[in-house]
């Protein structure tokens, strides 16, 4: 059976940890699948700067082969490629298809199958399929989130690839109804593959008590692991902790999640600014990013993890603690619904008080010693990400035609 070479992009974005931890996610997914099935599968990881390689790149096997668009700048042109080209204006438009262009000298390199993800341009075909990646349309659910311009970008890819990729590939139904509503059916493949997280045995050898401690963290609290972004909705956490605050209740809150801010500015100022003026700063700890095994420890020693976000895609935070059977309090979201957590409660996300009950809910339980149900998710892990990845291969193979 012919190898199958999978070109993979992971995201260059060093702000964005769901992202990072999407591609370690996939990666080890395939990997698995490909190892139980007996498939002859090479990840390639793809690259555009050789100088800087993104952060996701970290949480990726050593061993995996790596190419950089830098090998690939002084591509020979045909005639028809370089009437294409000039017939572009010089500016912005002109270089990602160049980009193009030189995507196709690395396919032909490295004899990819297939490309995972990408945006196709114009109509210029690559040498192999072209599978495209949307984590979610919150550009057209919350459009008070982005300016004009990061709107009109989006709407651009996203168009392109419902008009001509070979599939778009969506991470929960939520994002298939949101996409069918903006962007119409496409004219390729349109599927749903839902990830999942596969622990590291790190997590496992790791001491949550021994990380709380050194981290300055009391014994029983609560936890947000999201990065510092609007749609994240740490304020409506700050005010459901003032309503707490009034009935004579102050939980511990510990706050995760890189404080870089994507779009709009002066989140993690008014967040912080906020904790003070409340008076709540002597309850609540802004840790920033850590490293990923301090994270899950503290994950693991946490009463419970609130996840306010006002829209998700396929939220990363509740398969991590899907994976570690950790108590969730999540936002009334379609997608939040669609994971299921065991155990999960749920709260309007814009009503502090439903937040505040659902907190006094849980901490008015004994605290639970979580190994029993860690045991059994941990258990569960390895099956959900084998789905997942015979999934994307079977995919794969159907798009690419290998083996067919």
């Amino acid at each position: 059976m012919k190898k199958l070479t999978l070109l993979i992009r992971p995201t260059p974005d060093d702000g964005w940890v769901g992202g990072a931890i999407y591609f370690r996610n996939l990666v080890n997914s395939i990997t698995q699948a490909a190892r139980e099935d007996g498939v002859d599968v090479e990840i390639v990881l793809a690259y555009e700067e050789r100088s800087h390689l993104p952060a996701s790149d970290r949480l990726l096997p050593a061993d995996l082969k790596r190419v950089f668009f830098s090998d690939y700048e002084d591509i020979p042109l045909t005639p028809a490629q370089k009437e294409q080209l000039m017939a572009i204006p010089a500016g912005p438009e002109r270089r990602p298809f160049r980009q193009m262009l030189q995507y196709g000298a690395l396919i032909r390199e490295t004899g990819g199958d297939l490309i995972f993800p990408l945006f196709p341009i114009g109509d210029y075909r690559l040498p192999c399929p072209i599978l495209s990646w949307i984590p979610d349309l919150q550009h057209a659910v919350l459009p008070e989130f982005f300016s004009p311009e990061e709107i009109e970008v989006r709407d651009r890819k996203y168009g392109s690839a419902a008009k001509a990729s070979d599939a778009v590939i969506l991470s929960s139904e939520a994002a298939r109804d949101d996409f069918l509503q903006k962007y119409g059916i496409p004219s390729g493949h349109l599927e749903v593959l839902r990830f999942f997280t596969l622990p590291e045995e790190a997590w496992f050898q790791g001491d949550p008590i021994a990380v709380r401690k050194r981290l300055g963290i009391p014994d029983d609290y609560l936890m947000v692991c999201n990065q510092f972004w609007a749609h994240k909705n740490h304020q409506l956490v700050i005010r459901a902790l003032s309503v707490l605050k009034e009935r004579g209740i102050a939980p511990f809150v510990v706050f995760t999640g890189s404080l870089a801010e994507n779009r709009r500015g002066g989140i993690v100022d008014g967040v912080l600014q906020r904790l003070c003026e409340a008076g709540l700063w002597e309850q609540c700890r802004v840790l920033g990013q850590l490293d990923r095994v301090d994270q899950i420890q503290l994950v693991r020693g946490a009463r419970a993890v609130v996840q306010p976000s006002l829209f998700e895609g396929w939220s990363t935070v509740l398969e991590d603690c899907r994976t570690l059977g950790k108590r969730v309090i999540a936002s009334d979201l379609k997608v939040h619904r669609e994971q299921d957590l065991p155990g999960a409660t749920y709260f309007d996300p814009a009503s502090p008080a439903a937040l505040a009950d659902e907190i006094a809910s849980v901490l008015s339980e004994p605290v639970e010693t979580s190994l029993s149900r860690e045991e059994a998710a941990r258990a569960g892990a390895g099956a959900r990400t084998l789905d997942f990845g015979r999934q994307f291969l079977r995919l794969a193979r159907e798009i690419a035609r290998v083996g067919q």
